[in-house]
């Protein structure tokens, strides 16, 4: 587990399988760890082979040269859900505290 305690990834690409408790289960519980809130589950959607990413500005994202010193930590400028944005954030963090 990395140092901020959070979890690296989720379940891992067999949850699908799972029921829709057990799904259900593992989304309140990182939820609730990433946030410190408790959340009700209320759906669970699989797709079982993908993301559906349709927003061609993805491809674009690769000619952005941002300025020295800006960097860009959100949503739109990596993979969909929360792992990326742990990731993103960590890059970053490292970066900003020199690490890297």
């Amino acid at each position: 587990m990395p140092p901020h305690g959070l979890p690296r990834r989720g379940a891992g690409p067999e949850l699908v399988e799972e029921s829709a408790s057990a799904i259900h289960d593992v989304a309140e519980r990182e939820f609730a760890a990433l946030t410190g809130v408790a959340a009700t589950a209320v759906d669970a959607a699989r797709l079982r082979r993908w993301m559906p990413a349709y927003d061609g500005t993805w491809d674009a994202l690769d000619a952005v040269d941002l300025p020295a010193g800006v960097d860009l930590c959100a949503n739109y400028a990596a993979r969909a859900g929360i792992p990326g944005r742990l990731r993103s954030a960590e890059r970053l963090a490292t970066r900003i505290a020199g690490g890297g």
